[in-house]
């Protein structure tokens, strides 16, 4: 692969040579979707700046278990980064992209403006998005475009890279970066959107958030945006909020930005037209990449262009049995292990999970009939975790009464529940678990767990007795499984080990 890639014109690329920005924006170049034409210096072609840093004793420094002082550390490695020269086969692929972008300029006579982003193959992926964490040149001029690529490799330099690296468990001392150039956009209005509702989860929403001009005021949290809450499937505009929007970013078309005050803070900065424009191109981006995207995107001279597209690495994901069909109406579910505080929220082991699933099936599908299916069911195991169908749920009682439930020892649950409307979740049609006769089969579940509620009441009235025998049956499992246990096992497979 050569050390300049561009796109249009390439139809795939190695992500480990372009970074996930760059791999983004080609493959959506390449299913024409609306993207700014570019050029990728690639992984390859900073490599000989990443031997100086990594033969010099401040790179040593660094390495050398100094995390108080990375802040210091970095701050020199940065430094040094501005001196690099290139070397021949470096100025080949500077003088062919100068080149290339004289040629490619739309507006011929205006000066020649250009965007220039970073590509890490650890950016923008599905477990980590380091928004924030690498740097971005904005209206740069070919005059002092080598300044604005110096600056921009040695982001990934900074403390912040590391320590986010750090929390994420990604290879600390092992850095990468491609560089992203792009005709810069004179946009006039910019913004943020989300193919599902981060806040609710709720995969038949798009969210948008938008101000006026460039849209790193709204990228980078600068400002107040306007907000824009869409239904996906009716295509209807749900909700939508003025934003304050007291400053605003704009192409200086001397090179760089200029900021505004309070430009036209009292008008939403998105009709109904470009709204529905923005909706349709978010269901493209996410049916293209198959999962929930995070969408940078900006209008220029009326035209929408699509600027980024990464993975949504907050939501909570679904299983394909929890998910609704798009318009129908949404189940509620909640998350035992989340609302109630055990010990890790993380998925559950397989044996975890079959041994769950074990012991529901001897209570509720056995002797109450009731469907452990997420549709139909009232709790089951999926995707390693464990629910309750509140939808179905709600046919017995009320979310007002399990917030009072829920009061005395978990506040957040309560409050959650409290303001959970039960028309809107409540499912459809009453289960078909719901019957009388299932009244036989709570008694016979009564005398199942006659020892755990004897052991409840031995609690309440006799505590000091109640602890010595929890204490002796914790310490004889505590023996029994002091070996190491292999959870990637299943319940059957474990059984006969």
């Amino acid at each position: 692969m050569s050390n300049l890639v561009s796109f249009p014109g390439t139809k795939t690329c190695n992500l480990e040579k372009v970074g996930g920005k760059g791999y983004s924006l080609v493959k959506m170049a390449h299913a024409e979707l609306p993207v700014p034409p570019g050029y990728i210096l690639t992984i390859d072609f900073f490599e000989p700046w990443f031997k100086q840093v990594q033969a010099s004793s401040t790179w040593l420094e660094l390495t050398s278990d100094n995390q108080p002082l990375w802040s210091k550390i970095c701050e020199q490695l940065k430094h040094q980064c501005h001196s690099f020269s290139f070397d021949a086969q470096q100025q080949h692929a500077i003088d062919e992209l100068y080149l290339k972008l004289k040629l490619n300029v739309k507006n011929k006579g205006a000066k020649s403006l250009f965007a220039v982003r970073s590509s890490s193959p650890e950016e923008d992926m599905a477990t980590a998005s380091f928004v924030g964490g690498y740097e971005t040149r904005l209206g740069v001029s070919i005059e002092v475009m080598e300044e604005a690529i110096r600056h921009c490799f040695a982001s990934c330099l900074d403390e912040r890279v590391f320590i986010y690296k750090q929390a994420n468990q990604l290879d600390l001392f092992t850095p990468s970066i491609a560089l992203v150039i792009q005709q810069q956009l004179d946009s006039d209005v910019s913004g943020v959107m989300f193919s599902l509702n981060p806040l609710t989860n709720d995969y038949d929403e798009a969210v948008i958030d938008a101000n006026w001009g460039q849209g790193e005021s709204v990228v980078c949290g600068l400002v107040t945006p306007d907000n824009f809450i869409i239904d996906k499937v009716k295509r209807n505009v749900l909700n939508k909020k003025l934003g304050s929007k007291q400053t605003s970013i704009w192409l200086d078309q001397q090179g760089g930005l200029i900021e505004k005050k309070q430009h036209r803070t009292d008008e939403f900065c998105l009709s109904e037209n470009r709204l529905s424009e923005l909706t349709d191109i978010t269901c493209q981006i996410e049916s293209l990449y198959g999962r929930p995207m995070d969408i940078e995107w900006s209008y220029a001279n009326g035209q929408l262009y699509i600027l980024q597209a990464r993975p949504i690495t907050t939501y909570v994901p679904l299983a394909k049995e929890m998910q609704t069909e798009p318009g129908e109406p949404r189940r509620l579910y909640l998350d035992a292990a989340l609302s109630k505080g055990m010990t890790t929220n993380t998925p559950m082991s397989p044996l975890e999970s079959d041994s769950g699933s074990a012991q529901l099936i001897s209570v509720l599908e056995k002797i109450l009939s009731i469907d452990l299916c997420p549709k139909n069911g009232l709790v089951f195991f999926s995707g390693g975790r464990m629910y309750m169908n509140l939808s179905n749920m709600f046919w017995l009682t009320s979310a007002k009464k399990m917030s009072k439930v829920n009061a005395a020892n978990d506040n957040l649950m309560a409050e959650i529940l409290d303001n959970v409307d039960d028309e809107q979740y409540r499912a459809n049609n009453k289960p078909a678990w719901i019957r009388l006769s299932n009244l036989w089969g709570m008694f016979k579940i009564i005398w199942m767990t006659k020892s755990c509620i004897w052991m409840f009441l031995k609690s309440m009235f006799f505590p000091e007795r109640a602890f010595k025998s929890y204490r002796k049956s914790t310490e004889a499992y505590h023996n029994t499984f002091t070996h190491d246990l292999d959870y990637t096992l299943s319940l059957q497979q474990f059984r006969l080990t």
